[in-house]
């Protein structure tokens, strides 16, 4: 008699492209599928890998909230809940977890587990964290508050959460295909450039305006032509052209918005740079790595439990304008560290890193807490 399969719901804001979404996107189609059955459910909008991934046969849906508190949207999931049978609820992102996790504990006669992700946040080493107070309260709904970085998971334990309901699952990525474009196939013909490269929603608290300042600078202190690659779209998008144009960066700056498929891009950067003032486990980051990129990152967060600064990459102190154009002018100089630093990246993610550890911890957390 064959097991019956564990229905897990992903609960989401949308599908976009951006880290939390990939990693939602690789347990959907990296779990054996006659173990797991899997559906998303997204509370705004499905987004572009939501699309990608209902096209592909996997079950997406979409609640679509109201603006503000939509408590209605709580017994509408609780509804969905029933109907769908779901064994188990993964919640990523605060605002699902705040509607799913009061969901779960009101479906009658059946508490149904949940588990949420904490992918990164606005707290940490610059800003404090001002749901402390939510979060404890939700941990006491949930099963299992699970943290990318071990960094965050102790932070959070000093804000009151029980250590007891706490768990760390790094982020994981795979090795990258054989079939992603070569730089001729990119928009940009011009092959001259050394290409700094960062791919990052464009928020503030990734500080792509750091990045701008420093290429500005080192465009006179290197002979180089440099060209800054920027992928990803987001509100600060405005404020950093008009911020390019003040810099006289035209020529030198391009922005390729939001895109799908961003391996394509990490074949061209001569150097991966990712100035943030936080950061969990960046996805950007090992795929970069994963990709033979030598990466340089601000030290913050799970960056520093990614990188062993001057062994597989670059760490400068946040928002250290001067300290990132020296590692910048280090690595453009020194090609032999930059083999180096990116020889280990790769091996960093193959040992430490790798998709296939991180979906069987969720797999074996799944079914540890149905059983």
């Amino acid at each position: 008699m064959s097991k019956k399969r564990i229905h897990i719901l992903h609960l989401v804001l949308s599908l976009g492209v951006g880290g939390a979404e990939r990693v939602v996107s690789h347990l959907m189609t990296g779990q054996p599928h006659d173990q797991l059955r899997q559906t998303v459910c997204c509370l705004d909008r499905i987004g572009s890998l939501g699309l990608a991934l209902k096209s592909r046969g996997h079950d997406v849906d979409c609640l679509q909230r109201r603006p503000g508190v939509d408590w209605r949207l709580v017994f509408r999931l609780r509804t969905y809940f029933m109907t769908h049978q779901i064994d188990l609820l993964h919640t990523h992102g605060e605002s699902p977890w705040f509607y799913g996790a009061l969901a779960a504990n009101l479906v009658p006669w059946q508490r149904i587990p949940c588990i949420t992700t904490i992918h990164g946040y606005g707290g940490g080493d610059r800003q404090r964290l001002e749901s402390y107070r939510l979060w404890k309260f939700l941990g006491i709904l949930s099963n299992k508050v699970i943290f990318v970085s071990r960094v965050f998971e102790l932070e959070l334990h000093q804000g009151g959460l029980s250590p007891r309901k706490t768990a760390t699952i790094v982020n994981g990525v795979a090795r990258p295909v054989q079939s992603i474009p070569k730089r001729e196939q990119l928009p940009d013909k011009e092959k001259s450039h050394f290409r700094i490269g960062i791919v990052a929603r464009l928020s503030p608290i990734k500080n792509h305006g750091l990045l701008l300042r420093a290429v500005a600078r080192i465009r006179n202190l290197s002979k180089k032509k440099i060209q800054l690659l920027i992928v990803g779209d987001g509100p600060e998008r405005t404020h950093l052209e008009r911020m390019t144009k003040q810099l006289s960066l035209e020529k030198s700056v391009v922005f390729y918005g939001e895109q799908e498929d961003v391996e394509q891009f990490f074949t061209v950067f001569d150097l991966f740079v990712l100035p943030s003032f936080s950061e969990g486990i960046s996805m950007t980051i090992l795929e970069a790595m994963c990709a033979g990129v030598p990466v340089i990152a601000s030290s913050v967060g799970g960056n520093v439990e990614i990188i062993q600064h001057g062994h597989n990459g670059l760490l400068f102190p946040s928002n250290d304008l001067d300290a990132l154009v020296r590692a910048l002018l280090v690595l453009m100089d020194d090609t032999t560290l930059a083999e180096k630093l990116a020889r280990e990246g790769v091996r960093t993610v193959q040992t430490t890193f790798s998709l296939d550890t991180m979906l069987a911890s969720y797999r074996t957390l799944y079914q540890e807490l149905v059983r």
